[in-house]
């Protein structure tokens, strides 16, 4: 059950950021870029470690 959560929201991440990618971008994802993986506040650190090395292993 959690692995299934943290595969999704890698997937709700990445469709997040190609999202910011293709319309224009908002401050949001120019700070998430700049900043390597600073997670939204709504993250929690290890949530955003997760999802870090679930995105890696999609890659």
């Amino acid at each position: 059950m959690t692995g299934n959560y943290v595969i999704a929201a890698a997937g709700d991440n990445i469709f997040l950021l190609r999202q910011g990618k293709t319309r224009k971008e908002p401050p949001e994802y120019k700070k998430l870029r700049a900043g390597g993986i600073r997670q939204k506040p709504r993250t929690s650190g290890t949530q955003s470690i997760l999802i870090c090395l679930a995105i890696l292993f999609y890659l």
